[in-house]
């Protein structure tokens, strides 16, 4: 009830950070009014005050315990990180804390609301995506990844699927995972080794709902195996390519200097040319003039 008053009201005042030529986020669970309402001083204290860190742990725990109620909750939390620097960083280290010590099970409503989080296009998405990937002081997912794949290795692959899944979802996710291919490319090859030492399991083992530790071989880590693979398939050829246009534009210079040069030397040699020719005529001028000069001293 209390985060369906809050997307009634008015937070604009709270963001840190101007929402310059980005769109206004819609609420999706409300209907907006034309004018919203102010937000009660009691709710300020919940949300924005010190203290709004235990109702913002509180929020994050229903996402495990009561996943099918969650629908106002994330709409509520996206209402408030949006523009809003200090209560996205409250959130997403809430996140974290959860995706490294909750149930493997329990997971994924938290990742849904990490996913719609990372999505959501606000001047601090880019923040957003590195904070989550990298984290603070590198305890971000990548961490989590690198932690957990000895002993947790269905938390390193349900890391390893969102990061794919949010690549092909968001556009600015995927060119940033991209510039940062070096350092997540050994957790696709880790994957790739897990598939090659398992055997198929049954179709009704998930690596998302059992209750296990371990890794299963299923076709969605089959799925995901070969979407990450593709995704570093695609910066390479980029990297290809890009070396292709810089040496063409290399062997374009250095042919167009060669010519240059073909075409100033052309020019010397004939200039040389036509001026041993005058030189000649000249001194045959000279010679025909000192002939001359002599048949008159004679006479």
């Amino acid at each position: 009830m209390l985060a369906v008053m809050i997307l009634y009201c008015d937070v604009s005042k709270f963001r840190t950070i101007d929402q310059a030529d980005y769109p206004p986020r819609q609420r999706t669970l409300i209907i907006p009014t034309s004018k919203p309402l102010a937000m009660p001083s009691d709710m300020q204290q919940i949300l924005f005050a010190t203290e709004g860190i235990k109702y913002i742990r509180e929020v994050i725990l229903m996402f495990r315990e009561v996943p099918n109620a969650t629908t106002a909750l994330l709409d509520m939390l996206l209402h408030c990180c949006y523009c809003n620097d200090t209560f996205t960083l409250s959130v997403m280290m809430m996140i974290h804390g959860q995706v490294s010590s909750a149930p493997t099970n329990e997971l994924k409503h938290i990742l849904i609301l990490l996913l719609e989080l990372l999505m959501m296009e606000d001047p601090l998405q880019g923040k957003r995506l590195k904070l989550a990937v990298e984290g603070n002081n590198n305890n971000g997912l990548l961490e989590i990844i690198r932690k957990c794949t000895s002993m947790d290795s269905r938390r390193s692959y349900q890391c390893i699927k969102f990061l794919v899944h949010l690549s092909n979802k968001c556009s600015m996710a995927k060119e940033y995972l991209m510039t940062i291919s070096v350092r997540w490319q050994w957790a696709v090859n880790w994957l790739k080794k897990k598939m090659s030492e398992h055997y198929w399991t049954p179709q009704n083992v998930s690596n998302e709902s059992s209750t296990g530790r371990s890794f299963q071989r299923t076709m969605s880590a089959q799925d995901t195996l070969a979407e990450a693979t593709a995704l570093l398939d695609e910066l390479n050829t980029r990297d290809d390519d890009g070396e292709h246009i810089e040496n063409d534009e290399e062997e374009e210079y250095v042919e167009g200097d060669s010519n240059t040069k073909m075409e100033v030397n052309g020019s010397s040699e004939g200039s040389e040319v036509n001026g041993n020719e005058d030189s000649s005529e000249s001194s045959k001028t000279l010679v025909q003039d000192d002939v001359g000069d002599l048949d008159d001293i004679d006479t």
